[in-house]
């Protein structure tokens, strides 16, 4: 049995065989692959606030923000599933500071530690949202920023590429989620938006006629993948999205019928938006298949 310190104030048994680090483990996908853990390993999870779930779990309150050491994480580790990102990430250029620091200088204090401490995983979870940036680079010549969510794409560039330079001391699972979606999700993201715009009779905004065209990725989803990627004993980069690809227009007429009222529909052409679809025969084949279309997700967000 070991102990783990933190500062003075009180110690965390570690009781189990393998011990998982689990950062951002009070968002959405980390509550639910906390709740999958359970009874596995010892979990250990990182936050600035508490997961707030009936789960046997170290909780640390750190804010990766900002200035902290990992002389407070546990002396033995096996995997790090690292989920943590800034809630800041659309506030170009006020939090560049904070957006920084938990995607680059707090991935790589991380892997560091990892290997220091003879991890055998590093997952990191990346975004599909690159992508679209190589893209618009593309298009721009350059490196130009074209909206406020380039710096914190460029960011999460900059975090693969750095993780990538560890796989000779472990396996290094880079996994892009594209537009993941469940019950008790942040207000401000895609799919709680757009369920809140059909509710108010506000236009859901398209930049032609059928708007960008997605697969997105129910939580349940993408936790069976992180589970199985914390098996996987080889380095890569993986999608990781839903089992079907449909139109932002398509999206607005499902969460309309589930609501049973009349989406409004409001087009803004815009040449730089293409669609974001994630490639998900990699994840079949090495992880988990996506089982859940977006009619069976819709309805388990609004009916927990």
């Amino acid at each position: 049995m070991a102990a783990l310190s933190v500062g003075c104030a009180y110690q965390i048994e570690l009781n189990m065989s393998k011990t998982h680090l689990i950062t951002g483990c009070s968002g959405l996908i980390g509550r639910h692959l906390v709740a999958r853990l359970a009874g596995e390993a010892d979990l250990v999870g990182i936050s600035r606030r508490s997961p707030q779930i009936n789960v046997p779990i170290a909780h640390l309150p750190i804010d990766l923000s900002r200035d902290w050491r990992t002389a407070c994480l546990p002396p033995r580790i096996d995997t790090i599933v690292h989920l943590a990102q800034s809630e800041y990430f659309r506030e170009f250029p006020e939090k560049a500071e904070a957006i920084f620091q938990v995607n680059i200088a707090g991935t790589l204090r991380l892997i560091e530690y990892a290997r220091q401490r003879g991890a055998r995983r590093f997952i990191l979870a990346s975004t599909g949202g690159i992508r679209s940036r190589e893209i618009r680079a593309d298009r721009q010549g350059g490196l130009r920023g074209g909206n406020r969510l380039d710096f914190y794409l460029d960011t999460r560039v900059c975090s693969e590429t750095l993780v990538g330079n560890y796989t000779a001391f472990m396996h290094v699972i880079i996994l892009r989620f594209y537009f993941v979606y469940g019950p008790g999700q942040a207000c401000g993201m895609l799919i709680p938006r757009l369920i809140d715009n059909v509710k108010n009779g506000r236009p859901l905004v398209l930049h032609d006629a059928d708007g960008i065209r997605i697969n997105p990725t129910h939580v349940d989803d993408a936790v069976a993948a992180i589970h199985a990627a914390m098996r996987l004993n080889q380095s890569d980069v993986i999608d990781i999205g839903g089992p079907e690809i449909l139109s932002l227009r398509q999206i607005g007429r499902v969460i309309g019928d589930r609501l049973d009222c009349n989406p409004r529909f409001e087009i803004q052409p815009n040449p730089d938006q293409g669609d974001l679809i994630a490639d998900t025969r990699q994840m079949a084949s090495l992880l988990a298949a996506p089982r859940i279309g977006f009619r069976e997700g819709l309805t388990r967000l609004l009916d927990p």
